[in-house]
C-alpha cells in the first residue's frame, strides 16, 4: 500500500458563516431581515419561536424591535434571547432582489 501524499490527507478549512452587516426588524410580522457580508439578504420568520421559552417575551412589538447584532455577529434582543447567525443564514429565505423599472 502506498502512503498518501500530505495534500490528499490535509483537512479542508472550515468555511465560516457570513457575518451580518445590517439587521432590520419588522415587529408587525415578527420577521428579521439580515444583510450578510456576501451581499446576500435573508429573511427569517421568528413568529414560530414566540411560543417557546425565552422567546415568549418578544411578542411585544417594542421588545421585538430591540434586536441588534452582537459582538460575535449573532442576533440578540435587549430582553435576552439570541439567535446564531447560522440559523438566519441557513434557515432564512433569500429576500427578493429589488427590481428596476424602466
Amino acid at each position: 500500500m502506498m502512503p498518501q501524499s500530505p495534500s490528499a490527507t490535509a483537512a479542508k478549512p472550515i468555511a465560516l458563516t457570513p457575518r451580518i452587516v445590517r439587521l432590520d426588524a419588522d415587529p408587525q410580522n415578527y420577521v428579521l431581515t439580515a444583510v450578510f457580508d456576501t451581499g446576500e439578504t435573508k429573511c427569517f420568520n421568528v413568529e414560530p419561536l414566540l411560543t417557546q421559552g425565552v422567546f415568549r417575551q418578544l411578542r411585544s412589538h417594542e421588545a421585538f424591535s430591540s434586536v441588534h447584532i452582537d459582538e460575535l455577529g449573532g442576533v440578540i434582543w435587549d430582553a435576552g434571547p439570541d439567535l446564531c447567525r447560522d440559523t438566519i443564514y441557513f434557515q432564512g429565505t433569500l429576500a427578493p432582489s429589488p427590481t428596476t423599472t424602466i
